[in-house]
């Protein structure tokens, strides 16, 4: 018989590489043996999710939400923010994790999520204040904070500007091939505007 941490492994390993029905059925088995794992429930719900199961989804995390300490409950909400981002439900979305930054309001996740849900309904200037609140609050995800307002300032035609952030997110990690290829865009694009 499988242990539960070799299960859990397994679960995990599947869900990493993409096989979202075998970690699916993987993490019912898990669950169906009565184990209470934190992270197990996390995974469970972004496969529900993955595989627009919405409603299981909502219903499982309501139900984990009556029985969760603080910290579990920033993670909870997350998956809420997910759950409605993946339902188009933008708003909703926003506000939860919102809930979730009033809970760990160092945890940049939420921000960068929050960031992008107002990038998404083009809502640029609430998108920059999200993203340099990432830069203002920690040091993680900065590469992603500043690739992101690149890409809104070359949406806004704004290349020395996108360039300027592009080359931010390459200081910090220079494997960032997506942020030299949108930099390398943007350097054409204001040859082409400049001609």
């Amino acid at each position: 018989m499988i242990t539960n941490n070799k299960l859990y492994q397994k679960i995990f390993d599947e869900w990493k590489s993409g096989n979202i029905s075998s970690a699916y059925e993987l993490t019912r088995k898990y669950l169906d043996r009565g184990i209470e794992s934190k992270k197990v429930n996390i995974i469970f719900v972004d496969l529900l999710i993955s595989l627009n199961n919405f409603q299981e989804a909502k219903q499982f995390l309501d139900e984990q939400v009556n029985t969760s300490n603080t910290e579990y409950l920033h993670q909870l909400y997350l998956q809420y923010g997910h759950l409605y981002t993946k339902k188009s439900d933008i708003q909703r979305s926003i506000s939860y994790y919102k809930k979730a930054h009033s809970i760990k309001p160092n945890d940049p996740g939420s921000l960068i999520y929050i960031a992008q849900n107002y990038y998404s309904q083009g809502d640029f200037d609430s998108s920059i204040k999200y993203f340099n609140k990432v830069l203002k609050t920690t040091k993680q995800l900065n590469d992603e904070a500043y690739f992101n307002l690149g890409l809104i300032e070359k949406s806004l035609h704004n290349y020395d500007k996108a360039i300027f952030y592009f080359e931010k997110a390459l200081e910090l990690d220079p494997d960032y091939y997506i942020a030299t290829n949108q930099m390398n865009d943007c350097r054409l694009a204001r040859n082409r505007h400049n001609k």
